[in-house]
């Protein structure tokens, strides 16, 4: 875990939390093209996201590549994350590499907390929301699109449902408008 100081006053156990995870669409192809350039390009994106998710009370609990997977309490603080991470993100000068365009899953539901990271199915199917994010989109399931609506921080659209690797049923999903 890098974050029992980002916020939050007790360590996770088991139960329902607000995941936001995120990923470069096509690193592989920016690493292969210019492995210095995206070295200092994912170093700057590194920094802003992890400044992001400390403003914002997040658990920063795995990443892997060039990949973020977090935790919130609240559902509304991981949409806001999602929305300030996109912002900041778009208006970086990434240099020679060209912009780096992250995909955004928002999903709520149940995880296991056991040796500093969240595990459960749970867990997998926001990570399989990735899949279906275009670059700079954020999606979620329907239960986090219902967990946050009627807010005001952004307009949902209904994305239709969506077959998930690993997952027998097709998930409904959501992206911001």
């Amino acid at each position: 875990m890098e974050g029992a100081s980002a916020g939050w006053s007790v360590e996770p156990v088991d139960g329902i939390y607000s995941f936001l995870f995120s990923d470069i669409d096509e690193s592989t192809s920016l690493w292969l093209s210019d492995p210095e350039g995206m070295s200092k390009s994912l170093a700057v994106h590194d920094a802003a996201m992890r400044r992001v998710i400390a403003d914002t009370g997040g658990i920063l609990f795995t990443t892997a590549g060039d990949s973020f997977h977090t935790a919130y309490q609240e559902p509304h603080d991981a949409l806001k994350a999602a929305l300030e991470a996109r912002r900041v993100l778009t208006r970086v000068s990434w240099g020679r590499v060209g912009p780096l365009r992250d995909r955004y899953a928002l999903h709520v539901g149940w995880a296991e907390w056991r040796q500093s990271d969240f595990f459960g199915p749970e867990v997998i199917r926001c990570a399989r929301f990735l899949d279906v994010a275009q670059p700079n989109q954020i999606v979620m399931s329907a239960s986090f699109a219902e967990a946050v609506a009627g807010t005001t921080l952004a307009s949902l659209v209904q994305m239709g449902n969506h077959a998930l690797k690993g997952f027998d049923h097709p998930t409904a999903m959501f992206a911001v408008h």
